[in-house]
């Protein structure tokens, strides 16, 4: 009973404290349980469907060699298929979408089998045509519609049989430049073999194939083995399902889910153990007397203690039912949104019964502490000296009563001074918790910028052109030519972009080479310091990403594999390191690189600028393979932006929550404490309102104390967080800017504003006078 009414005295400290529990447990549920359904999901999708274990491209490879490769031991089955992206003619014709196009007859056993969300799983006829659901959905594709690609110049009418997902393009990424899906204005679609082998005129040949492995066999064993029998047919990449960039996209936010799981609910429950534990030690305080008395009649010690950390446990235990179940109502959203992003049709919102025993461990071994942090004041309670008030506090004067301002400052102000500079440990614990509130707050106004700086900076500051052109085969300047003297066209560049497999000492990497002219005009690249620097011939600049990855520096020499045929392994040596915020790239001058790997000549696609659409005109051009706008990334990146805030605005709240419990209690404490103080002072004439203005301007001086800490503090908490989740597809880089401390700053005086009114109320209802009386009785 006696708990009962301890709880009602302070039900507003007990119920902030409450709500951070609420979160931390929630978050730790939702993250945890989120991840596991992901997983879990993931992996039963990759079984059933079975998605290829090695996929491989290259120049042409015959019908027949096939049976050669199902011949390698430990290969259950391969498929053969063609791949090209080209247009799609939609109603708006200044719309520019592009489509992936993939003719493969099903294999036995079925590699990349494909689940039906509507309509027919595979089509037999020239004709028919199966679109990935993501794409359809974002069109309104339905079944019986005639779509219409653009493949080589020539459109092609084909009736929609089904709605389909694949294993293959859970996450849907043009390549691994994009890195943000556009559902709208690109897709895949899949159709018979025979069709797509005519319409890109690839008679009995593909340019892919895909490879399904025994169990427990050694892959990259069996990829070495598919290398060398792939070599005579121009292998252009060769990798396994984990460098595969949709998987890589799922288990990197899995990877990033189960982190963040781990830490952010252990701050936030170590924040309320350390409000319960000062919160229990201020009851033990004014309990002094009753302590004394049970004492005299008997009860130990550890009975107190176990009173007062029952009391914990109680308040503990009631945020983390409460935090459970909101724990499985987000781990619905964040389904929602995977939803959004992963096309996974088997995914089900499983509630793991781990999570709640978990929990229950996580938050009593939290209250526990707390309460016996909080609670060991008993220890030093005797049952004679209980008897009579405890003695105040000796006061001396504080360094600043010792200068010549002292006496210049107001009145008000010498006693919030002399409050803050008497009370260390409560300036240290409200200043602490204000700063980590700050650092919660800056977290995602960090994350947008840094997203921000990810997109914005690679598009549109470090590659510059208006448009990036992919042809489907090599070119001769004649072709190029072409392009440049029949669309209007202010500049253009050649390029070359074909993967090798770099080696440096032990580790090896698939890497796309990217080929420029020396000097470019599309390329702004940085070193690690920031410096501008060109490219010349016989550079070679390797991505930051990629340099981390394979712990490459400046002039370490790298071993080049070539799987182009005839041409001879090359060794190259790094003359920079450069800023790259997205993909893994080594660039090289384009003679410079034809000389080490190609022909003379040879060139596979161009950098535009133009003033004019010419991205309509460009697909007339039988041999250009795909168009990227700078345009269209930014406005994919723009609608994910959207997304972002949304979710970024959900973090702040939570900071403002541990905000709010922390100043709410610190300053319920801080009344509760000084109710003799604050009656001296009403009755020296002060009104409530006064004293409620003092209060405040003791906060905001923490306030300013705790957000001046936070600032480093945010800053290395952050640069770790950076390197922790950068990787060789992208690196997070933090552009600081003074507007972000700014705002975070703004955030955290809002809610510690918040906080303070809602302490107004308790001080209306305060009687200072009564609390005078009991003291002089």
């Amino acid at each position: 009973m006696r708990l009962i009414r301890l709880l009602k005295e302070s039900k507003g400290q007990f119920i902030a404290v409450a709500m951070v529990i609420i979160l931390g447990l929630g978050i730790f549920v939702a993250m945890s349980t989120a991840a596991l359904n992901l997983r879990s999901s993931l992996n039963l999708y990759y079984d059933d469907y079975q998605v290829a274990d090695i996929f491989s491209q290259v120049t042409e490879l015959p019908e027949n060699k096939l049976n050669d490769l199902q011949d390698i031991p430990g290969i259950t089955s391969v498929q053969g298929r063609i791949v090209h992206d080209t247009p799609l003619r939609v109603s708006d014709p200044a719309e520019k979408v592009q489509v992936r196009i993939i003719g493969a007859t099903p294999s036995d056993p079925a590699i990349n089998r494909l689940f039906a969300r509507e309509g027919l799983a595979r089509v037999y006829k020239q004709t028919d045509v199966l679109v990935i659901d993501t794409f359809a959905r974002e069109r309104g594709i339905e079944i019986g519609d005639i779509i219409t690609p653009h493949i080589m110049g020539r459109d092609y009418d084909l009736t929609v049989r089904g709605i389909v997902s694949s294993p293959e393009y859970i996450y849907l990424m043009e390549n691994e430049q994009t890195m943000l899906p556009d559902y709208k204005k690109f897709g895949i679609l899949f159709t018979t073999e025979a069709f797509a082998q005519e319409a890109f005129a690839m008679g009995q040949t593909y340019n892919e194939a895909v490879f399904k492995v025994s169990a427990g066999v050694d892959l990259d064993e069996i990829k070495d083995e598919v290398e060398d029998q792939l070599e005579p047919y121009g292998v252009q990449k060769l990798y396994l399902l984990k460098d595969q960039i949709s998987n890589r996209m799922v288990q990197e936010e899995i990877k990033g889910v189960e982190q963040s799981s781990t830490v952010i609910p252990m701050v936030f429950l170590g924040v309320a153990a350390a409000i319960m534990g000062v919160m229990i030690n201020r009851l033990v305080k004014g309990d002094r007397i009753t302590i004394g008395i049970l004492k005299s009649m008997g009860y130990r010690n550890i009975d107190m203690i176990k009173h007062y950390t029952a009391l914990a446990v109680f308040v503990g235990l009631i945020g983390g039912v409460a935090g459970v179940l909101m724990g499985s109502v987000m781990s619905s959203y964040f389904t929602e949104m995977y939803n959004t992003f992963f096309s996974i049709p088997v995914m089900k919102v499983t509630f793991y019964w781990r999570y709640l025993f978990l929990s229950a461990i996580m938050v009593s071994a939290f209250s526990v502490v707390a309460g016996l942090l909080g609670a060991r004041g008993v220890l030093n309670i005797s049952p004679a000296e209980s008897m009579r008030p405890s003695a105040p506090k000796q006061g001396k004067r504080t360094i600043l009563e010792k200068t010549f301002f002292w006496k210049h400052i107001s009145f008000t102000n010498k006693n919030v001074l002399r409050s803050l500079l008497r009370n260390k440990k409560r300036v240290i614990f409200i200043s602490a918790g204000i700063a980590l509130t700050f650092c919660i707050i800056i977290i995602p106004l960090i994350s947008l910028n840094s997203f921000d700086s990810l997109f914005g900076k690679m598009y549109g500051e470090f590659q510059t052109m208006d448009y990036n052109v992919n042809f489907s085969r090599a070119i001769s300047e004649d072709g190029i030519q072409a392009i440049h003297d029949e669309l209007p066209i202010d500049y253009m560049e050649a390029k070359i972009e074909f993967p090798f497999t770099v080696h440096y000492r032990w580790k090896e990497k698939d890497v796309n080479f990217v080929g420029i002219q020396a000097n470019s005009r599309f390329f702004n690249f940085e070193d690690l310091d920031g410096n501008p620097i060109e490219i010349k011939e016989g550079d070679v600049f390797v991505s930051e990403g990629l340099a981390n990855v394979l712990a490459i520096e400046r002039g370490d020499p790298l071993w080049i594999e070539t799987f182009i045929p005839d041409r001879e392994d090359q060794e190259i040596k790094v003359t920079q390191v450069i800023q790259q915020n997205l993909g893994a790239n080594i660039y090289m001058d384009i003679d410079t690189m034809r000389a080490f790997f190609l022909d003379a000549g040879y060139t596979n696609g161009v950098y535009i600028d133009s003033k004019a659409d010419v991205k309509a005109g460009l697909e007339d051009f039988r041999f250009v393979g795909s168009v990227q706008s700078l345009k269209d990334m930014q406005d994919v990146f723009l609608e994910f932006m959207d997304l972002m805030i949304y979710s970024l605005g959900v973090m702040l709240m939570f900071g403002g929550v541990l905000g709010f419990a922390i100043v709410y209690n610190a300053t319920i404490l801080s009344i509760n404490e000084r109710r003799l103080e604050f009656s001296a002072l009403q009755i020296m004439g002060f009104s409530k309102q006064e004293i409620f203005r003092m209060l405040l301007r003791e906060n905001l001086v923490l306030s300013t104390i705790g957000i001046l800490a936070g600032i480093p503090l945010s800053i290395a908490m952050m640069d770790s967080v950076m390197k922790q989740f950068s990787t060789d597809l992208y690196s997070l880089r933090i552009d600081w800017q003074p507007a972000m401390f700014v705002q975070a700053a703004f955030f955290t005086i809002i809610f510690v504003w918040i906080a303070e009114a809602a302490t107004y109320r308790k001080i209306k209802r305060l009687d200072f006078i009564e609390a005078l009386k009991n003291r002089i009785t």
